[in-house]
């Protein structure tokens, strides 16, 4: 099925912010991805990310199913709200620094905000999933690393267009998607979650737009 899916979505459309005056068009509008301009220091974190590697669990569900099996797909989730598979937001401090203290971000309410950290072995899958029951383009993903061999797929909207470390990108999770690591090196990937991401500021930072 997996084989299936990335062969019908095996392509890359051309999006862009300039086609949106606002946060809420991205979202109202069939967005598959925005790249977005935030100058993300992807290797300062690396040590961080490699020494968490051993605490990864599985993840098995999202809001709006289970997910099958998935060897090789696995994450940390940073947090102070006390919960069981919560690891400590000390255990990487200049990652969670560097969201606590960029203006784009509000990271005050521990209760409320995480930080995912993604790995995806060689060869290994994100199952196909979706995470709302309509189009979202809500999904905001840092790149530390980036196998040439990986690609994000997602249905009808063909690849997300990650190429480096210190990519980001808000990517379309509310139609089904998957990832495939079709490479000898490890993915790994930042997710902040929370409702105190300013996504207005962040989407219009012209200041270090990259092209």
């Amino acid at each position: 099925m997996i084989k299936d899916f990335i062969k019908q979505n095996d392509f890359v459309k051309e999006y862009s912010l300039e086609n949106y005056s606002d946060y809420e068009q991205v979202i109202r509008n069939k967005v598959g991805y925005i790249k977005v301009n935030l100058d993300f220091p992807a290797l300062l974190f690396m040590d961080e990310c490699i020494s968490l590697f051993d605490k990864r669990k599985p993840f098995t569900y999202t809001r709006h199913q289970e997910l099958p099996d998935a060897p090789g797909w696995a994450g940390v989730i940073l947090a102070d709200n006390g919960k069981p598979r919560a690891t400590p937001m000390s255990e990487a401090p200049k990652l969670v620094e560097w969201f606590k203290s960029h203006e784009c971000f509000d990271f005050s309410d521990k209760d409320k905000t995480r930080i995912h950290i993604h790995y995806l072995e060689p060869k290994s899958f994100i199952p196909i999933h979706q995470d709302y029951e309509n189009d979202m383009c809500n999904g905001l993903n840092f790149a530390i690393t980036q196998p040439a061999g990986c690609k994000f797929y997602v249905e009808d909207y063909g690849v997300i267009p990650f190429s480096q470390p210190g990519d980001v990108y808000l990517c379309q999770i509310g139609k089904r998607h998957c990832v495939y690591n079709d490479s000898d090196e490890i993915r790994i990937h930042i997710l902040p979650k929370g409702p105190y991401l300013d996504k207005q500021n962040y989407l219009h930072r012209r200041d270090k737009r990259r092209h």
